[in-house]
């Protein structure tokens, strides 16, 4: 999945149902540290697909502003209100997707694989849906569409998250290079 699919999949969350989300974000909104890696502007390119996202504070939140620009010289953006936390050893976004007028959250783990690499990876639909169902982690299942709610509070998603980690999110999503 290319950064503009793991970055458009938080739309169609928005507007499918077709994802994994929560009720509660990993942790409390908080602007990250200045000099905190994740801000800045990265870059995506492959196949004739081109797409920016900048990360940075805009009051007490997370900021995520993707920009798609198509072939044809059309252009698409899209923002995102997120918190970043820290689970053992591993960084997580919590990626706020408002529906219905409450906000959701859209988990994604990311990895500063050195000062100018960004890898994004969204949650494994079908470990997700799967643990729902087994009741390792609390949750509702949308049977009109593939889509799993995590309704666990954010301790327990810490946990769950913790101890799961490689299952929930097996492979990278998308590689984004740093811009200067």
């Amino acid at each position: 999945m290319t950064a503009i699919r793991t970055l458009f999949a938080l739309s169609l969350c928005f507007l499918l149902s077709a994802c994994v989300e929560s009720e509660s974000p990993l942790s409390p909104p908080a602007p990250l540290p200045a000099d905190n890696p994740l801000i800045g502007s990265w870059l995506f390119q492959d196949k004739g697909e081109t797409a920016y996202l900048h990360i940075g504070n805009e009051g007490q939140d997370v900021k995520m502003v993707e920009v798609e620009i198509y072939p044809d010289g059309r252009i698409k953006s899209e923002i995102y209100t997120a918190s970043a936390t820290t689970v053992g050893e591993h960084a997580y976004l919590s990626v706020q997707t408002p529906r219905d007028g409450r906000p959701l959250y859209t988990l994604m783990k990311y990895r500063l694989v050195d000062k100018d690499t960004l890898t994004l990876a969204l949650a494994n639909y079908k470990f997700m849906e799967n643990a729902v169902k087994d009741g390792s982690i609390a949750g509702t299942l949308d049977s009109s569409a593939p889509g799993v709610l995590l309704t666990a509070g954010p301790d327990a998603l810490k946990r769950f998250v913790l101890d799961h980690d490689k299952q929930i999110f097996p492979e990278t999503t998308s590689e984004l290079r740093r811009l200067p």
